[in-house]
């Protein structure tokens, strides 16, 4: 973990724009989808706000459904997968029950789909509680606006009308119902195009939750705690880039599928883009950035190819495959969280001397992105 020195920050002024508009908010169902339900420290935080009263938080009843519709398909794919995973394990690593290291893969448990859904509906309903979420009528939508943006392709809509957008629209109608009656506005947290896209004069639309805790925090901070955020983010970021490449590295090894190898891998270049304060919590001394960054990275893969081979009929499987290794460049966006921790002294973080930087969560490419690079890799009939 890198320690660095920070020199004493000078005030500065900044614009308005970065302040929150209203404390209202309300959570769209890609937002979960997108941040892995419940695991999201994003939405613990968010939920923390709530809580706390520095923000309102807002659904509405059809948005719950869906969250449960999508965690149920979601669970449903996992299940499907998994079993795919277990009988492939077992035909072709046979060898590995003799390795006591790898028996947990061997023993992977069965995963009940109903018990597993009634605890991501109780993690659901608990997040509710705490993050102190109001539900927002949807019976007040206005189904002759919402027909008549249907016909007219209008968002949310869109190109080829869309029908099963209808619950968006009724969401944004009851939103906009809200606003109107109770004279406010309110920020909607959604990465969908459609939602993202559609204009009012009541509801401000920000695509992630990063972006509304950078806004969140960026109330609460004061211009010289945000310098010395931008000060140490600036001054230290091949330190930033450098911590990131180790966590990706050490990630993409550890979480690439059994039957890809990876080695030598090298890190050819790191770009950062502009950072969201997601968390900063000045007593302990403990802030945390989020940002996407390009990376660009080449690795020597080991895998099976079936380029020269042929189908069994009788096993109805390919065979004949050689083993392949090859050397590939690779270039992809991911999301990284960078930690910095303070040691303060008693005047406070203006005069902090120490910084310490890590990088405390990493995204990384699926197998199936580097797999789709690999010549021989699918088996494919002549």
């Amino acid at each position: 973990m890198p320690m660095l020195k920070t020199p004493n920050p000078p005030i500065i002024k900044t614009s308005n724009t970065s302040l929150l508009k209203t404390k209202n908010i309300y959570i769209d169902t890609q937002a979960f989808v997108a941040n892995n339900y419940f695991q999201s420290e994003n939405l613990k935080r968010l939920s923390e706000f709530g809580k706390s009263g520095v923000v309102k938080i807002f659904m509405t009843e059809i948005t719950r459904h869906e969250i449960i519709h999508n965690a149920a398909n979601d669970l449903m794919n996992a299940i499907q997968d998994l079993n795919e995973f277990k009988k492939k394990f077992a035909n072709k690593g046979k060898i590995l029950k003799n390795i006591e290291e790898f028996k947990p893969y061997l023993d992977l448990p069965k995963i009940e789909f109903d018990s597993q859904l009634d605890k991501i509906t109780i993690d659901l309903n608990s997040f509710l509680t705490e993050a102190n979420i109001e539900f927002i009528p949807y019976h007040t939508a206005d189904l002759t606006d919402i027909v008549t943006k249907y016909f007219e392709q209008s968002k949310p809509f869109g190109q080829g009308k869309k029908k099963h957008e209808f619950p968006d629209a009724i969401v944004l109608s009851s939103i906009e119902h809200w606003c109107k009656t109770s004279n406010q506005k309110i920020y909607m947290i959604s990465g969908d195009n459609d939602m993202f896209e559609t204009r009012s004069s009541t509801i401000l639309t920000v695509k992630s939750l990063k972006d509304i805790l950078s806004l969140i925090n960026s109330q609460n901070d004061t211009d010289k705690r945000k310098y010395w955020i931008q000060s140490v983010f600036e001054k230290h970021e091949e330190v930033i880039k450098q911590v990131i490449s180790e966590a990706f590295e050490e990630k993409l090894v550890n979480e690439t599928g059994y039957d890809l190898e990876l080695e030598d891998i090298e890190i050819d270049d790191l770009e950062l883009h502009d950072y969201s304060t997601v968390l900063d919590k000045v007593k302990n001394g403990e802030t945390v950035l989020q940002l996407d960054y390009d990376i660009s990275f080449s690795a020597r893969i080991t895998y099976d190819d079936y380029s020269y081979a042929f189908f069994n009929k009788e096993s109805n499987k390919p065979f004949g495959s050689t083993q392949n290794d090859v050397r590939k460049t690779f270039t992809f966006t991911q999301t990284a969280e960078i930690t910095f921790q303070t040691t303060l002294d008693e005047k406070g973080y203006e005069n902090a001397a120490k910084v310490f930087i890590n990088c405390s969560y990493t995204s990384v490419p699926l197998a199936e992105d580097l797999i789709d690079k690999l010549d021989g890799y699918y088996y494919r009939p002549s």
